[in-house]
């Protein structure tokens, strides 16, 4: 371990901020636009195996459910097709309590903030 001292100041040097669960109660829409995407490709999934997708990349379930409903999709394409939806459909009443309050504390100490998600 090295010899240098780790300071302690008590604020972050940086803060990396996830978009969904963090700043923004996304499951909702999330889940509307899975539902939707399963319409499309005519794929029916029971609520827990939609569910166990939650936090899982979307290419992932993506490419899965198109294996699934055996049919072959231009998968870049879907993908941006889907967070495209999901960039429209994002609102200021999917704010979590107290996120703005963060990111307006972390803005007055001074610390970088960045979106990792």
């Amino acid at each position: 371990m090295s010899d240098e001292k780790v300071s302690m100041s008590g604020h972050p040097g940086a803060v990396l901020w996830d978009l969904d669960g963090t700043l923004l109660d996304s499951e909702p829409l999330w889940r509307k636009i899975k539902l939707d995407f399963l319409q499309q490709i005519g794929l029916e999934l029971s609520p827990e195996t939609i569910d166990a997708t939650i936090g899982i990349h979307a290419s992932v379930w993506i490419r899965e459910w198109t294996a699934l409903a055996g049919i072959t999709l231009d998968l870049e394409a879907a993908h941006e097709a889907i967070l495209s939806r999901m960039v429209d459909g994002i609102s200021p009443e999917m704010t979590t309590d107290g996120a703005k309050y963060l990111l307006e504390h972390i803005a007055s100490l001074g610390g970088p903030q960045a979106l990792g998600s």
